[in-house]
C-alpha cells in the first residue's frame, strides 16, 4: 500500500513542482526583461534575513511531526500556536531592523521593502502546520492545486506591476500575494483545525528532535544565503542581481527535482526507518532515479549558458553566462545531499544532521570567504568545492548506518554523469556545426542534447531507467 501512495505523491508532487516552478521560471524571464538586475539585486539583499525570520517561526518543527508516525492533535495544534508567536516576534523585529538594514547597504528602499516581506513571514505561519500534515499524508494533489492558483495569482500580480513601472515592488509583492492565496487555499483544502491549546509536555518531547533541525537548517540558511550580504556590501546590487540570476537559473531544473526529493523521501524514509533492507532500497531507487534526469539538465544547461542566458533573459544578463556554468556543477550534486541527509533524519540522527551540518558549513563558510577573493567567479566555485566535500562527509555515514556510501552511491549515478558527457560533447560538436542563430538554434541543440542522451541511455542499457519506470508503472514495489 505504501508503494501505492509513494507512486501517486511522486506524480502529484512532481505535477505540483512542474507548474509552480515552470510558472515562475517564465514570470522570471518576462520580468528580467522588463526591469533590470539591480532591482533583483535589491530584492536578494533581504534573502538571508528573510530566510532566517522563516526557519525561526517553523523551528524544525515540521519536520519533526513528519518524523513522529504517532504525533497527536494535541502535538499538532501546540506546534500551530508556537509558529503564530514565533511569527509574531520575527516580524515586528525584522520591521525594528529595517531601518539598520537600509543604512548598511546604504539603500533607503530597503526600509518599507523589508516592512512588507516581514508580513509574509506572519502571514504563512498561519499555513505551516496544514502543509506539514498534507505533505506527511503523501496527500500532494491538494498541494499541487492550491501552488498552482498561488503562483497563477501572483505572477500576474507581479508582472502587471512591472509593466506599470513599479520596479523592485513587483518583486517584492510578488511572494507576498503567493502567500496569501497559498495561506487562504491550504484552509480551505484541510479540514485541520487547532485545537485552543499548548502542550508543553508536546512542545519538548518534538523539541528533542526539532531543535536540531533548527540548528542544522539555520547553519545551512547562513551558508547558502550569506553570499548575499558578501556580494551586496562589497560589490554592490548589479553583481548580486547578476550572479542570484544564475544561481536561480541552475537552480530552476534542479530546485524541481530536489524539491519533489525532500517532499516526498523524507516521510517515505520515515515510514519505513525500522526496515533496513526496505529503506536500503528506497534510497537506491530514489538517488538513480533522481540523477537519471538531473545529470543531463544540469551538464546540458553548463554546456548551453552563454546561448541560453542571453535568448531566454536578455543581452543585459550575459555576465551570468560564465557563473551559470560553475554553478550548475554545483547543483548537479545538490539531490545527492537532499537524499543523503533525509536518510539521517529519518532514522532519527538529528543530533548527528547537526554535527554533521556544523562541519560542512564551516567549511562551506571558509571556502565563501576566500573566494571572495577572486571575485564572483571565486565564490562559484567555493560553491562546487563546498558541495563536493559535504558529499563525501554525508555518504560516509549513510555507509555507516545503511550500508550504502559514497563509493556505493558514485557506482550507481556514475553511469548517468558519463552518458551526459557524451551527450555534452555531441551538443558542443553541433554547436560548432551549426549557424542558425538565435533562439532557433538554442532550441535546436536543446533536441539534440535530449535526443542523443535518450538514445545513449537506451543503447548502454542503464538500469536506472529500467528500475524508475518499473516502479512508476507499479511493477516494482518498496
Amino acid at each position: 500500500m505504501l508503494h501505492l501512495k509513494a507512486r501517486s505523491a511522486v506524480y502529484w508532487s512532481s505535477l505540483d513542482i512542474l507548474v509552480r516552478q515552470g510558472l515562475k521560471f517564465v514570470v522570471t524571464v518576462i520580468l528580467a526583461r522588463l526591469l533590470v538586475p539591480e532591482d533583483f539585486g535589491t530584492v536578494a539583499l533581504l534573502a538571508l534575513f528573510l530566510g532566517l525570520g522563516a526557519l525561526f517561526v517553523n523551528g524544525g518543527f515540521s519536520a519533526a511531526l513528519i518524523q513522529k508516525q504517532d504525533a497527536t492533535h494535541t502535538d499538532e495544534s501546540t506546534i500551530f500556536w508556537f509558529n503564530i508567536g514565533a511569527a509574531v516576534v520575527v516580524t515586528l523585529a525584522l520591521i525594528a531592523l529595517s531601518p539598520w538594514i537600509a543604512r548598511y547597504f546604504e539603500l533607503p528602499v530597503l526600509r518599507p521593502l523589508t516592512m512588507l516581506m516581514a508580513c509574509n513571514i506572519f502571514i504563512s505561519a498561519f499555513g505551516t502546520i496544514h502543509t506539514t500534515l498534507l505533505t506527511k499524508q503523501l496527500n500532494f494533489k491538494a498541494l499541487t492545486i492550491v501552488g498552482a492558483v498561488a503562483t497563477v495569482i501572483s505572477s500576474g500580480l507581479a508582472i502587471y506591476l512591472a509593466r506599470s513601472d513599479y520596479g523592485v515592488w513587483s518583486l517584492a509583492w510578488q511572494p507576498v500575494s503567493a502567500t496569501i492565496c497559498t495561506t487562504l487555499l491550504l484552509w480551505v483544502f484541510s479540514s485541520w483545525r487547532p485545537l485552543m491549546t499548548f502542550s508543553g509536555s508536546s512542545f519538548n518531547s518534538l523539541m528533542a528532535f526539532s531543535g536540531w533541525i533548527f540548528a542544522a537548517s539555520l547553519l545551512d540558511t547562513i551558508y547558502q544565503k550569506g553570499y548575499t550580504l558578501l556580494i551586496g556590501k562589497y560589490y554592490g546590487t548589479y553583481d548580486l542581481g547578476i550572479y542570484n540570476q544564475a544561481d536561480n537559473t541552475q537552480a530552476a531544473p534542479s530546485s524541481m527535482l530536489t524539491t519533489v526529493i525532500s517532499r516526498v523521501t523524507f516521510p517515505l524514509f520515515s515510514a519505513i526507518a525500522d526496515d533496513a533492507v526496505r529503506l536500503r532500497q528506497a534510497v537506491r531507487l530514489s538517488l538513480r532515479s533522481v540523477m537519471l534526469i538531473t545529470t543531463p539538465a544540469m551538464l546540458g544547461l553548463a554546456v548551453l549558458a552563454t546561448p541560453v542566458v542571453s535568448e531566454v533573459f536578455g543581452e543585459q544578463w550575459l555576465p551570468a553566462a560564465p557563473l551559470l556554468q560553475i554553478l550548475c556543477l554545483a547543483g548537479l550534486l545538490w539531490p545527492l545531499h537532499l537524499i543523503n541527509v533525509n536518510v539521517l533524519r529519518a532514522q532519527g540522527h538529528a543530533k548527528l544532521s547537526f554535527r554533521l551540518s556544523m562541519i560542512k558549513k564551516s567549511l562551506g563558510v571558509v571556502l565563501l570567504v576566500a573566494g571572495t577573493f577572486f571575485g564572483l567567479t571565486g565564490i562559484a566555485w567555493s560553491r562546487v568545492l563546498s558541495s563536493t566535500l559535504g558529499l563525501a562527509i554525508n555518504g560516509y555515514y549513510t555507509g555507516k548506518f545503511l550500508d550504502y556510501g559514497a563509493f556505493e552511491q558514485a557506482k550507481d549515478y556514475l553511469p548517468a554523469i558519463a552518458t551526459s558527457v557524451m551527450m555534452g560533447a555531441v551538443v558542443i560538436l553541433s554547436d560548432r556545426w551549426i549557424e542558425i542563430g538565435g533562439a532557433t538554434e538554442l532550441l535546436f541543440l536543446i533536441v539534440i542534447g535530449a535526443v542523443s542522451y535518450s538514445v545513449f541511455t537506451l543503447l548502454l542499457g542503464l538500469s536506472a531507467l529500467k528500475d524508475s519506470v518499473e516502479f512508476m508503472a507499479g511493477r516494482r514495489s518498496l
